[in-house]
């Protein structure tokens, strides 16, 4: 049996499997944990998804470029797992990427990072961290490119990630024909975003899919449509499933983003008021406990409330055991 943190004045405490009474160091509960010696410590169940904020879409260029659609945020489906000893759980959500204004030839902007972080009882913080959407425009957003943007806005490779349950995916390619181009759809968390249509008759590129939410239900991520040439009455292109916003048409600004995490349309040029790219949206995260006691959580936030331990984070906040 451990004993420890005595001092001149009364017996020195003891630790067992059931009770560690006293104030103890780090080090000395290791030690007595690693001699069975020290209360087991209570086995809280975690799984969540987790979603990157959606990028922008890229504005129309001069009369003629149509501007990519915003890519969706990175979806990440956490796996439930165990960890002992859970004392606090950091939700910071990725803020949205703004739409980039009418004659910008640059990269609208993208969206930021959600990251989730877990303390336990002995400092162990695993992190799980999904990407923002990249900006419409995508590598480089020079005039001739206005590629959709990526759903994880640093990505370079052009195949799906999806290893151990992240989901982005690539944007597609802004097509030309003569001095018109069609903007490239957004990649959606579901699935990469299309090519533009041939200009000038063609439209621009749908945003990629959302993705769904297995464990917890619903539809997220959606790209962001990419906008084509105004001077024709070609349709608008669509946003991804789980709320991509429309790639504009007929000198009109890019859809905002209506879902969760999802990227905004490119704007369709051919003078004003039309061709500013529509906004993205935030990124989003459901947590699910099991094995505590929810009436012993403690959340700030204001995280909706799923029921049965489920967790909604629209903004960020904590969990506090």
């Amino acid at each position: 049996m451990g004993r420890g943190n005595g001092g001149i004045i009364g017996p020195y405490n003891t630790t067992t499997s059931s009770a560690s009474s006293g104030v103890w160091s780090l080090k000395e509960q290791r030690e007595r944990k690693t001699a069975g010696e020290w209360q087991a410590l209570k086995q809280c169940g975690i799984q969540a998804f987790v979603l990157g904020g959606g990028g922008g879409g890229a504005g129309g260029y001069t009369n003629y470029w149509g501007g990519g659609g915003g890519g969706a945020g990175a979806f990440w489906d956490v796996a439930a797992y165990t960890e002992e000893g859970v004392r606090l759980i950091t939700v910071t959500i990725g803020a949205a990427g703004a739409g980039g204004p009418l004659g910008n030839n640059s990269n609208a902007d993208n969206g930021s990072d959600t990251t989730v972080a877990v303390l336990s009882h002995f400092s162990v913080i695993p992190f799980f961290i999904s990407n923002g959407g990249g900006g419409g425009g995508g590598g480089g957003g020079a005039v001739g490119s206005r590629t959709g943007g990526s759903t994880a806005s640093s990505a370079a490779a052009a195949a799906p990630d999806t290893e151990d349950g992240l989901f982005s995916n690539v944007g597609g390619r802004g097509i030309s024909a003569e001095q018109w181009l069609n903007g490239g759809g957004g990649g959606g968390a579901g699935g990469a975003g299309s090519n533009g249509l041939p200009a000038p008759t063609g439209t621009g590129g749908a945003g990629g899919a959302g993705k769904v939410a297995a464990t917890f239900g619903g539809t997220y991520g959606g790209g962001g449509g990419g906008g084509c040439y105004g001077r024709h009455a070609a349709p608008a292109s669509s946003g991804g499933s789980g709320g991509g916003g429309a790639g504009a048409a007929n000198a009109q600004d890019g859809g905002n983003a209506s879902g969760k995490g999802s990227g905004g349309g490119g704007g369709s040029p051919w003078g004003a008021p039309g061709s500013a790219g529509g906004n993205g949206s935030a990124g989003y995260c459901v947590i699910k406990i099991t094995n505590i006691d929810p009436d012993t959580i403690t959340a700030t936030g204001s995280p909706g409330d799923g029921g049965s331990g489920i967790y909604n984070f629209a903004s960020s906040g904590t969990l506090v055991f």
